[in-house]
């Protein structure tokens, strides 16, 4: 069973994003609209659930994706609907550390709380996104993230999750 989430979303079952681990082969992560889950597949059990509870401004997650030492997710997250009836999304990044996350979450639960992001991290100055970002990766020696939106635009951020 997923995690117990905003009743908005109850209707909602549809996964976007699917992603192995890096470091860890029984490891996958899959979103399903707001929220995130690593599941162990030779355990056979949902291991760690993320997410932004409880915040109308990220809604629906829209890019994921794992960082190369496998301990770092990150991602954006969009609005539904047309522009007509929400009010322009205020991209902001996101990234949850697996690592310190896991400590906290008790193995023996059959409930998984979701577990808000370490970090967050909004876009400054006049290089920014002015649109949803749809997708976020990390670079392969996991310094930097880059993001593309539906602005048209991709941006480099240096976050030097590799030196953790």
């Amino acid at each position: 069973p997923l995690p117990t989430r905003n009743t908005y979303y109850t209707s909602f079952r549809f996964l976007d994003t699917v992603a192995w681990s890096p470091v860890n082969p029984n490891q996958l992560l899959f979103s399903n609209a707001d929220i995130a889950v690593v599941a162990d597949l030779k355990k056979q059990q949902l291991v760690l659930a993320i997410g932004v509870p409880n915040s109308k401004a990220a809604p629906v997650i829209s890019g994921l994706s794992w960082s190369p030492n496998g301990r770092y997710i990150a991602s954006s997250y969009t609005v539904l609907g047309d522009k007509k009836t929400y009010h322009l999304p205020d991209p902001h990044i996101y990234i949850w550390d697996t690592l310190a996350l896991s400590k906290k979450v008790s193995s023996t639960s059959n409930n998984l709380d979701i577990q808000p992001p370490t970090m967050t991290f909004d876009q400054q100055g006049a290089l920014r996104h002015n649109d949803t970002i749809v997708d976020v990766q990390w670079s392969p020696d996991g310094r930097y993230l880059a993001t593309c939106s539906l602005d048209h635009k991709v941006l480099i951020w240096q976050v030097d999750a590799a030196s953790h």
